[in-house]
Order: C-alpha cells, then structure tokens, then sequence
C-alpha cells in the first residue's frame, strides 16, 4: 500500500511539474497557435492586390504596377506555406518565439510592400487614387489588428511600414490637404497600435487564466484520483479485516452460546456462567461494531446492496419494538409503537429499513432515563408516508444535531453514564433513506428529548391490496445485533 501510494505521488508530481514549467512560454506558445491559426487572413493579400491592379492599370507603368503585385504574392505565398509548416512541425513551447519571428518577419515584408504601393500611387497626380490607397491601407491594418494581435510585433511589423510610408508620401506631396491627410493617417496608426496592444495583452491574460484554470483541473483530477485510490483501499481494507475479525468471532460467539445454554453439561462453577454471558455480550457487541463500520465504507463507496421489495410499514416497527423490549425493559423505558393497520405498503429493502428503526430505537434507549417513554408512530403526510420516534430523553441542542450524523460522532450531557456505540448509527440511517429517495431528520431541545423523522416518498408508497408478499412475509422475531448501533 506504501509503495502504491509513493508510485502515485510520483507520476502526479511529474504531471504537475510539466504544467508548471515556465508558464510564460507556454503563453507565449499559444499566441503563436492563434497567430498560425488566421492563416486565411492571407487571402486578403492576394485579393485586394489584384483589385488594385485593375484599379491603377491605366495610371502607373505595367511593370512596375506587375512587379509589385507578384512580389507581394511570393510573400503570400511562403507566409501560407509557413503557416502549413508550423502546422506539420506540431511546434511546442520552446519552438514558439522561432516561428513567432517568422511569422513577424513575413508581416513586416507584406507591410513594406503595402507602404511602397501608396508611395507608387503618389507618383501620380490623381487625388482620387491617393484616397483609394489611403482607403486601402486603413482597411488592411484594421484586418491586422484581429489578425496579428495575438503577437504584438507582427502587427508592428505590419502596420508601422505600411502606414508609415503613407504619411510620408502624403508630406512629400505637399499642399494643406495632403498635410492633414498625413496628421490623420498618424494619429490612426497610433490608435491602432494601442487597440493592439491592448488585445494582445487581453489575449495573454485570458491564455493565462485558461492555463491556470487547466492546470487546476488537472491537480483537482490527480487529488480526485488518490482520493478515490485511497477510498478504494480502505473499503478493501474493512471488508478483508471484517472478514478476517468475523471468523474467530463467530467461534467466540458460538461457542460461548454453547456454554451458556450447559449443552454439555453443567459448567460447575456459578461464575463461570456471567464470565461466559460477559464474553458472548461482548462478543456480540463487537460484532455490531464490524458491521457498523464495513457499512459505512460500502455506503461511501457506493456499494451498500439493497433488496428491494414491497412490505407493510406496520410489521416493520413492532419487529423492530419486539427486537428491543430486552434493552428497553432493562433499561426501565416503556416503548410503544401507534401504526395505522393496512394502511400502505412501502416499496424498498426491508432489513435496511428496520435497520434504521433499530438504530433510532437503540439511540432513544441509550439517551433515555428510567422511566422515560418512546413512541413510535406513523402518518401520511403530503411529501409520503412520516414515520417518528420521539423519547423523552435528554435531548440535544441545535450544535450536537448538526454533529449527530458525522461518523463516529458521540456525545452525553452526563459524563458520568456510559453510553456504548460507534457513532455510525445516525450517519448510515441517512445514507439509507437517501437511498429509497426519503429522508431522516431530528427535532431536538435539551432537557425535552428528541423526534426523529424518516419519511418515504410516494412513488415508494403502495395500496396495501397491491402488496401480496408484505402480507405472506412474517418476521421471525430473531434479533440480528447488526442491524443496532449499541
């Protein structure tokens, strides 16, 4: 068990170690991901080039007009081939700043041409195809911006040679419109290299964030792993030791039950026979301990079994009331029990159900002093079918209700009294009527006892006409120590 658990730790430490190695390339990593992954932003490089070709052909020399368009096409073409290679090359961490600066320096030779097309334009004297390059440069840098954003250089790379050139061509030109023209296109390269900027640190903050939340997913799944591993060991755990525990202490419990009954004879000597009810009552004690505890553990990890059948509420509590007269007589408590005959049939595991009624009984016992009184009693009410167990007991305040149900929970207003138990009784009592979709709560005050309140739903609610084998099925009256929380 050590040694898995050492194996464990190990492989979740090598996983963590991996997710947290140098956070910043692994930011870095994904901007060059959304970088290659806008290849088709690219096409506008070829489109719009061939428009202004068909624009301009009349006004500047064809080739010089051809020239430019076919090299900014040869760029096109190897920025796309470089996207299909960073693809092929499945480039992690450490390869990300290499083909981010490829990346940046295939934009900063797309932009340069862009920024020589406006200084061509100018050649000429038409004021309207100096607009249209304006136009279309403004337009090219504002696709940047969602484009290239991811990686901040590259829109540089871009946006600085292609506008720049603009505003220098429109100074060289001269005359107070182009001047202004100039101003314009620099105050909206300067707006857009802010927006970008602030893009791209948006984008590294949500990268940031989206590896913090999977780095966090991943160490919850690795805690979720060792949890379930460890869980898994401790029911293997209890239900071997039960096992192992059960065998010499049926042979405690048999034998000793040998004794007590002299099938062999008289055992001679009078103290010999409390010695022998002393070690079949403690044997049989803990024996209701082992099965406490191995329930517990099937009920956490999923695995409690149920029977499900349909029997009559009625035969159920004066088994259980039957099953306890011995300790409740012994304690000096008068137990009664208020069930409406015929009324319902309850569709769910029987024992499991007289189980619970056994533990609050046992509980009301324990907590209940001589001469005190215990009801059970039973009502429709509009969630189902309310079944209670009110005592006159000692009762508990709203801090040790909340306690009640944690496992192994136990707790006296009177030090002095010993109360036996594991403290498993309340917890597994819950568990099981969570299970036939019920509930169990308990109403206390201190000093004026306590009500506890299981009720079953309706869709486990039968006619009784419709319940056949609750009518066949009889209690035998045998008192099975499992079932108590003693």
């Amino acid at each position: 068990m050590r040694g898995a658990q050492t194996d464990n730790s190990g492989v979740a430490g090598e996983r963590l170690d991996e997710a947290a190695v140098d956070p910043k390339s692994h930011v870095a990593a994904e901007q060059t991901r959304l970088l290659y992954r806008s290849w088709y932003g690219q096409f506008a490089n070829l489109i719009n080039p061939a428009i202004l070709v068909v624009i301009l052909y009349d006004a500047l020399p064809h080739f010089l007009l051809f020239g430019w368009w076919l090299a900014l096409a040869a760029v096109t073409a190897w920025r796309i081939a470089l996207v299909f290679g960073y693809r092929r090359a499945s480039a992690g961490p450490g390869d990300a700043p290499n083909w981010a600066k490829r990346y940046a320096f295939g934009a900063g030779l797309s932009g340069a041409l862009w920024g020589l097309s406006s200084g061509a334009v100018f050649y000429t004297s038409a004021a309207l195809l100096h607009g249209v390059i304006a136009f279309v440069l403004a337009g090219m840098t504002a696709g940047a911006v969602a484009i290239s954003s991811a990686y901040f250089p590259a829109f540089v790379a871009f946006a600085v040679p292609a506008v720049g050139m603009l505003v220098v061509a429109f100074l060289v030109h001269g005359g107070m419109i182009h001047i202004g023209l100039a101003a314009m296109s620099a105050v909206y390269l300067l707006i857009l290299l802010a927006v970008a900027r602030s893009w791209n640190r948006t984008i590294a903050r949500s990268i940031e964030l989206q590896l913090s939340n999977a780095d966090l997913i991943r160490r919850l799944e690795i805690e979720r792993d060792r949890a379930q591993a460890a869980n898994r060991a401790k029911t293997d755990f209890l239900a071997n030791m039960s096992h192992e525990l059960r065998t010499p202490l049926n042979a405690i419990l048999g034998f000793s039950e040998f004794m007590r009954r002299e099938m062999l004879g008289p055992l001679g000597v009078p103290a010999y026979r409390d010695y022998v009810d002393d070690i079949h009552n403690s044997g049989s004690h803990l024996h209701a301990l082992i099965n406490d505890i191995l329930d517990v553990a099937k009920a956490e990890a999923g695995v409690l079994q149920f029977d499900e059948g349909e029997f009559d509420i009625e035969e159920v509590v004066e088994s259980a009331v039957r099953m306890m007269r011995t300790a409740s007589e012994h304690a000096g408590i008068e137990v009664s029990a208020t069930i409406p005959p015929n009324t319902v049939a309850i569709l769910g595991d029987r024992r499991r159900v007289r189980q619970v009624l056994l533990n609050l009984l046992s509980n009301a016992i324990k907590f209940t002093e001589p001469g005190g009184r215990i009801a059970v009693r039973s009502a429709p009410v509009e969630a189902g079918l309310e079944v209670t167990v009110e005592d006159s007991g000692i009762g508990m305040s709203p801090e040790q209700i909340e306690r009640a149900f944690e496992p192994f929970s136990q707790f006296s207003v009177d030090p002095t009294r010993t109360r036996e138990g594991t403290g498993l009784g309340l917890g597994l009592s819950r568990r099981i009527m969570d299970q036939h979709g019920g509930s169990l709560d308990l109403e206390s005050r201190p000093g004026k006892g306590t009500t506890a309140r299981l009720v079953f739903p309706t869709n486990r609610l039968l006619p009784p006409e419709d319940s056949l084998d609750a009518a066949i099925e009889a209690d035998t009256g045998e008192v099975d120590s499992s079932e108590t929380d003693q």
